[in-house]
């Protein structure tokens, strides 16, 4: 490669290579090799409760709504919204291999920071935070990052990165990876470090005009974050969250997934096709079921 150990050279390297993801087989060992623990995929008993949870927010109906000021990131209803109805995914859209918009994964996650004390040193006094909540493919309201979906990009524009936010992301085939679930989480989590930290900072400040640190130092933050997603993650989603390891190493990733395959399976045999909340569909979804009827009717005899 032209350009190693940058940005550039490594949307070069996956490009070139051809490897977007390392698919249903060999995703375990990619993981394990990285140092990422792998949860398992899910029928392990590990991942019983976040797949329930996944699988109960899917057959929620995806009904849109308008807030003036954005959502909470644990706000199920208009996380819903954010991804197709079921008609749309098990039907209109059905297909082994899924678009990134499909997906959504379930995030846990237990972190601790130390607080500060007002000289800056570390105290004794420990914060906590947990999280339990499902996160779609879409855009993080808070960390400055668009995605128009089904936009395509130029063949130059490699890293997709110019938004903002802390990790780098990967242009694979012309598309951008940023808004991808992993690393909606993965911001998600860091958002909750920095608020935690900015929190106990200002409540142990005995000085309200003394400029206190805004993140909290890597060392200072431990626990654990577990993922478990309808499909495997792409390469450039793991290559985030290698460097969100990198980032706080006293944090344990843990990674589980599922193979969209027997994701439509799963929903397949809980969603009733009969709740008609489930059958609002995209443009695109529209023009595809009107394509296909329109193609099955008897031509006209003149």
């Amino acid at each position: 490669l032209s350009q190693e150990n940058s940005s550039e050279g490594y949307a070069q390297g996956l490009r070139q290579l051809r490897v977007y993801h390392a698919g249903t087989l060999y995703t375990e060992r990619l993981l394990q090799r990285l140092g990422i623990t792998y949860l398992g995929n899910g029928d392990d008993p590990r991942t019983r409760a976040k797949m329930e949870d996944l699988l109960q927010f899917y057959l929620l109906p995806p009904e849109p709504r308008w807030l003036p000021d954005g959502y909470d990131d644990d706000d199920i209803q208009a996380n819903r919204a954010e991804i197709p109805s079921l008609l749309e995914l098990l039907d209109v859209k059905r297909r082994c291999q899924p678009s990134s918009h499909f997906l959504a994964l379930h995030l846990s996650a237990l972190l601790e920071v130390r607080v500060r004390k007002a000289d800056g040193s570390p105290s004794d006094e420990v914060r906590q935070v947990k999280i339990w909540r499902t996160v779609p493919t879409r855009p993080p309201r808070k960390s400055g990052l668009t995605f128009v979906r089904g936009e395509k990009f130029e063949e130059r524009d490699l890293s997709g990165d110019e938004e903002g936010g802390g990790l780098r992301t990967s242009t694979l085939r012309d598309y951008r990876r940023k808004h991808h679930a992993e690393v909606a989480a993965l911001t998600q989590v860091a958002d909750a470090i920095e608020a935690l930290a900015e929190e106990g900072n200002s409540s142990s400040s005995s000085m309200p005009c003394q400029r206190m640190p805004k993140a909290a130092a890597p060392h200072s933050v431990s626990g654990w974050v577990e993922f478990f997603g309808t499909h495997y993650p792409c390469s450039s989603c793991t290559g985030a969250i290698v460097q969100f390891m990198a980032m706080y190493p006293r944090i344990q990733v843990r990674v589980g997934h599922d193979d969209w395959r027997h994701w439509v399976r799963r929903l397949s045999d809980r969603w009733d096709q009969s709740d008609e909340r489930h059958h609002l569909l995209s443009i695109n979804a529209r023009q595809m079921r009107e394509l296909d009827r329109e193609l099955n009717e008897p031509l006209t005899m003149v």
